[in-house]
């Protein structure tokens, strides 16, 4: 059960980060207000809108999600560490 979980966490953590690195290079080009960039964000929002809370803009450049990315690989070696019979994996 929890190899399940391990995996569908990592699944999910994967296509979030794909994600969040299409927003950040959305972000950075500035063309954030396309169509891929307005969806893209209307799923990523809920997520980022806390941590841009504590991450401010630097030069109007959004590194929230850099940090997001970092607290999913945080969380991720945290369950491996708990939940994996290998953890280096």
């Amino acid at each position: 059960m929890k190899q399940t979980i391990l995996t569908i966490y990592r699944l999910l953590a994967s296509i979030a980060t794909l994600l969040l690195v299409i927003y950040f290079a959305l972000d950075i080009f500035g063309i954030r207000s396309s169509a891929l960039g307005n969806s893209v964000s209307n799923l990523l929002e809920s997520f980022l809108s806390p941590i841009r809370g504590v991450v401010p803009s630097v030069f109007g450049i959004d590194f929230s999600p850099l940090v997001a990315i970092l607290l999913l690989s945080v969380i991720d070696w945290l369950l491996r560490s708990l939940w994996s019979k290998d953890p280096i994996n």
